[in-house]
């Protein structure tokens, strides 16, 4: 895993989907999750304590995204 991979419901945004998320930056559907479904996605931060403090201040919020490409 890597800053800028997400997981998805790949029936919302399919493998591949690259999208712009505001505040987060571009971001690619690479993992569908356990716990993602529907209109919903999980970010991931990177590793350590600075990508934990990150998660924390992020938070669970609401917010559009942009698709840049569909996945297929």
């Amino acid at each position: 895993a890597a800053r800028g991979l997400i997981a998805a419901d790949p029936s919302i945004f399919p493998f591949g989907t690259i999208l712009w998320i505001p505040q987060y930056g571009y971001a690619k559907v690479a993992d569908i999750g356990s716990g993602i479904k529907g209109p919903r996605i999980d970010l991931f931060m990177g590793h350590g304590e600075k990508a934990l403090n990150e998660a924390l201040e992020w938070g669970i919020r609401n917010t559009g995204v942009h698709v840049v490409k569909w996945g297929e």
